[in-house]
């Protein structure tokens, strides 16, 4: 398995020795900076970061809605994982290319959706393969599976493109009840169906760490305000000046009819994050809705 061959289920994730690496580095950097210790946590658990690819022509003209982002994002925020940016590309193998190589210089993790079907246009297994400098082939145990839980189906060309997988790849099945694979290339890119609910099934279906890393948990608490934000807009930017490991998020409500305004307060820190919460609400004259049917009214970890 690994580099000499087919990464299996059970190749030992990269990924853990590279996190521990870093978060070594990174404390010392910051000890070395003088960093003060409230903020020390934020050294002790540096973020893994996350960036999405969704891939088809289809969203870029209008012919179809994308869903999976959303899902995404909430699904990587309980693991501790901040999703930094989200392109969308079209069905060229080169364009894809391009962006995957952009975007793993600069983050720890990508997810791609979509691409991965029998017709001409889907080319994401190809493009990456091709980003990752490696070939694609046949994958027997994905080819097996259509198989089995496919009998009466003929194995055609077309059929085997869908099983036809970078090689030097790990390949997951975490859905039990189908055998399209999460393909997962260096222990960073996850290629992903584009499908709404197979993708959904696939994505949380995958709670084993082996599966994905953890991130620090990140905690948030929620403002409102009956003052408009152009009246709130200078104290927020000073108190994110202050705090700049504290993500501080305005929203404009506008259907709403108890607030004008919900204001966001994240961070791995929970004390942090509850000091921080307490200023907002001060500087903007907020409160706090009862929210009991509710988990983000208080702090969490989705």
């Amino acid at each position: 398995p690994g580099l000499l061959g087919p990464e299996t289920t059970t190749s030992r994730p990269m990924w853990r020795n590279s996190v521990r690496c870093w978060q070594n580095s990174r404390r010392f950097a910051w000890n070395l900076a003088g960093v003060p210790k409230r903020f020390y946590s934020q050294a002790q658990h540096p973020p893994i970061t996350a960036a999405g690819i969704v891939i088809g022509d289809e969203v870029l003209n209008g012919d179809v809605k994308d869903e999976n982002i959303g899902i995404l994002a909430k699904y990587l925020h309980g693991r501790g994982i901040p999703l930094r940016r989200v392109e969308i590309v079209s069905d060229v193998v080169d364009e894809i290319v391009e962006s995957t190589q952009r975007l793993r210089a600069k983050h720890d993790l990508i997810f791609t959706t979509g691409g991965i079907g029998p017709t001409h246009d889907d080319c994401t297994y190809e493009a990456l393969a091709k980003a990752y400098d490696r070939k694609v082939v046949l994958h027997e145990e994905t080819r097996d599976k259509m198989k089995a839980l496919h009998p009466e189906k003929e194995l055609t060309p077309e059929r085997l493109r869908m099983a036809t997988l970078p090689e030097r790849c790990r390949v997951i099945y975490p859905y039990e009840k189908s055998w399209v694979p999460v393909v997962v290339l260096e222990e960073q890119c996850y290629i992903f169906p584009g499908i709404p609910k197979l993708f959904s099934r696939l994505l949380l279906s995958m709670n084993d760490a082996s599966f994905l890393p953890r991130g620090a948990p990140i905690f948030k608490r929620y403002v409102w305000t009956n003052k408009m934000e152009s009246e709130i807009s200078t104290p927020l930017a000073e108190l994110q000046r202050v705090y700049p490991s504290v993500q501080i998020g305005s929203y404009p409500e506008f259907d709403a009819v108890a607030h004008n305004v919900r204001l966001s307060i994240r961070s791995i820190d929970q004390q942090l994050a509850a000091e921080v919460c307490e200023r907002v609400r001060a500087v903007v004259d907020g409160f706090y809705l009862d929210q009991s049917n509710d988990s983000s009214s208080s702090f969490f970890n989705d």
